[in-house]
């Protein structure tokens, strides 16, 4: 049973995170580190400013639910209108964050975890975790035996046409998955995974390039094992 406290907490919680959100710190350093111009400082800009317009709508939408307790003809459409806007910008902010989570694992994949962005730092957490890391895992195992039983599946049920070719380093994709579910592990290659099987634009896992493929899983396992020299940062990210 909750008790206040526990509400008092949650409430505490809630406003901290909303503080965060509407700050421009993360904003700061990322243009001290990355560049003003880096996708990320954009996504951080645009996600501020679709929040504070969103704050902005509460009060026609505040006018208008009283207009209609005080049975004020115009009192519906206002609100209509005011819900409707909220809605749109409320979806703006939804996709900013799932942009800025792409934007925060490629940082984190180029060997810059340690960037001190609240962003990243969640984002770098969130990675670590055991149910992230064997979900990647599952998915990684889930799509080669979709590959080595490619003809037996329905097409309107398929993966994308590259995926077929991750039969061929099945050794790699083994080795990626029991580096996964290890402890400890390199997050850099956590995030390499992440980007693999989401990115449809440039992940070689789409791209029918089977010693491409290959490759890249290779580059994934070395990130992952933590016996390995660390991951030294990608210049090009910065620049």
């Amino acid at each position: 049973m909750a008790t206040a406290d526990t509400h008092t907490m949650r409430r505490t919680n809630l406003l901290t995170r909303c503080q965060e959100l509407v700050s421009r710190d993360d904003e700061r350093t990322a243009a001290t580190m990355l560049g003003r111009d880096d996708a990320l400082v954009r996504l951080l800009v645009r996600r501020r400013t679709r929040l504070e317009q969103l704050a902005v709508t509460l009060v026609p939408i505040t006018l208008g639910i009283l207009g209609i307790l005080l049975h004020t003809d115009s009192a519906p459409v206002v609100l209509g209108a005011a819900v409707l806007v909220a809605l749109g910008l409320a979806l703006s902010v939804a996709f900013s964050g799932l942009a800025i989570r792409d934007r925060a694992q490629e940082v984190i994949a180029a060997g810059y975890e340690r960037l001190p962005l609240r962003v990243v730092r969640d984002e770098r957490r969130r990675l670590a975790s055991h149910r992230e890391r064997e979900r990647f895992a599952r998915s990684l195992e889930r799509l080669l035996k979709d590959a080595q039983n490619w003809d037996r599946i329905s097409p309107s049920t398929r993966p994308l046409q590259g995926v077929r070719e991750l039969r061929l380093p099945e050794r790699e994709v083994h080795e990626v998955a029991s580096l996964l579910r290890a402890d400890p592990v390199n997050v850099p290659g956590v995030a390499r995974i992440a980007r693999f099987l989401s990115d449809g634009a440039t992940s070689p896992l789409f791209g029918g390039d089977d010693e491409e493929l290959r490759t890249e899983l290779r580059r994934i396992r070395d990130l992952l094992d933590r016996e390995r020299p660390p991951v030294e940062p990608d210049e090009r990210l910065a620049a």
